[in-house]
């Protein structure tokens, strides 16, 4: 699925709205220095924050014609967290910690593990825990976020270009805007996007959190065409680091007549998120033991069933033997 679809997902209504025409303005590098500096601390401010949130999904389509409402809630403990909901209708808790990250499905019958894997072992298992959180995360922080990826990780890739950088003033207030083009080949997950006209506000006095962002996009797999954008409203902040309270994304796609629009709300239910709840055993099952060698039960098995072959063997060879 490419970037621009899963974006869909996270956001927002503002399609018919048009973006207002702003005078040139040279490129600013020493802002652009600022901005580049300012994500970077953000970020790293991001690692150390803690909460819980509510967050109600609401997406439309014109294609079907459907309104789909989904309900979670989201926990951040610093690059550590949980999700929580029904999906399906199975509840459901997924989360991560230091050491590991673990699936559980709830139901009256009880809680069963969906799966446990080791974090930092193999690459391709880190790989596709973090796909896992992506969504989540990027709702979550999406202050902090370009689509469904920070903001702060895009600003170090090749294939983001900017174009030019400077200064968007209010009456009262002074924003920054960044155009930028953005060029996205991944061929392990199939995506290949081209963003161009792309362009992202951000308000350097709260920490340069994302007001709004957009782009043309290009899809390379079917040359889907189109626009996006995102519009960002903020609330209270968690320790000193705003947090989104609504998102709000439509795409509109050019080759074909459709457009997709949704809403996230977030509502903050608790200013921490505790850490026991990131293990196992806050679930009421054992924690586990992943430096116990799998040769304790497997092993035992093995040398039984070799055991048992040989002694077949043996037995075969003795009845040739006696005729």
């Amino acid at each position: 699925m490419s970037r621009f679809l899963l974006a869909v997902q996270l956001g927002s209504v503002l399609c018919c709205l048009s973006v207002p025409v702003l005078p040139a303005q040279e490129h600013n590098p020493q802002l652009q220095d600022r901005f580049i500096h300012g994500v970077k601390q953000s970020w790293e401010k991001l690692q150390h924050i803690s909460f819980r949130a509510r967050c109600t999904y609401t997406g439309s389509d014109s294609a079907s014609g459907k309104v789909e409402t989904r309900e979670y809630e989201i926990g951040i403990r610093g690059p550590n967290g949980l999700q929580t909901g029904v999906r399906d209708g199975v509840s459901f808790v997924q989360a991560r910690n230091d050491a590991y990250a673990f699936m559980l499905h709830r139901s009256a019958a009880g809680t069963s593990l969906q799966f446990v894997e080791r974090i930092g072992v193999d690459a391709s298992i880190d790989a596709r825990i973090a796909a896992i959180e992506e969504q989540p995360r990027a709702m979550a922080l999406a202050a902090y976020y370009l689509w469904t990826e920070p903001l702060a990780h895009v600003l170090r890739r090749d294939a983001f270009e900017i174009e030019r950088v400077h200064a968007l003033r209010t009456e009262d207030h002074e924003f920054v805007r960044v155009e930028f083009n953005y060029a996205i080949d991944d061929p392990s997950q199939k995506v290949h996007d081209r963003f161009s006209d792309g362009y992202l506000v951000c308000d350097p006095a709260r920490h340069w959190i994302v007001n709004e962002y957009g782009a043309t996009f290009l899809n390379l797999n079917d040359n889907a065409t189109g626009l996006l954008r995102t519009v960002l409203e903020h609330g209270d902040a968690i320790g000193e680091m705003p947090v989104a309270t609504r998102i709000s994304q439509s795409m509109v796609r050019r080759d074909v007549n459709h457009t997709s629009e949704s809403v996230i709300t977030l509502e903050v239910i608790d200013r921490d998120l505790r850490e026991e709840e990131l293990y196992l055993s806050h679930y009421g099952l054992p924690e586990p033991d992943f430096g116990r060698s799998w040769f304790r039960t497997w092993g035992w098995y093995l040398i039984v069933g070799i055991a048992c072959i040989a002694i077949g063997v043996i037995l075969i060879r003795r009845g040739q033997v006696a005729r």
